[in-house]
């Protein structure tokens, strides 16, 4: 690649880095993800009261919103939080690899192997199991 081509996109990279993080500090992105772990949402619902303490003027037919806890988006937070702190082991991808075994008669077998790859985590293994 061309030497000023490839510095101006060094450059481009740069300044897209210092952009995203004045627009997305990392402490406004915490702030969310905290705010979300604890996250709530108005469901509508009919008011039913036996006694008339402080409910003089309600009725069987009266609604109101009360705030429950949103446990989807609680989940998603907590997921994400999870993944920031590096909390989950690495995750395992399969390869498949053309095998062409032959037995003794010549006839094919096992025409693929499934191989798992575990993610080093920079240890300087190979990265195979």
């Amino acid at each position: 690649m061309d030497e000023s081509i490839q510095s101006e996109l060094e450059q481009e990279l740069k300044e897209r880095d210092v952009l995203i993080n004045q627009l997305l500090p990392h402490q406004k992105i915490l702030t969310t993800i905290s705010d979300a772990l604890e996250a709530n949402k108005p469901i509508s619902c009919n008011v039913i009261c036996k006694s008339e303490d402080g409910m003089a003027d309600a009725h069987s037919m009266t609604k109101d919103f009360v705030d429950v806890p949103d446990w989807a988006n609680r989940l998603k937070a907590a997921d994400m939080a999870a993944r920031l702190k590096g909390m989950y082991p690495p995750e395992k991808k399969k390869i498949e690899e053309e095998v062409t075994w032959k037995d003794s008669e010549g006839k094919i077998f096992f025409p693929y192997a499934e191989r798992e790859l575990v993610e080093t985590g920079g240890n300087g293994g190979n990265g195979h199991k």
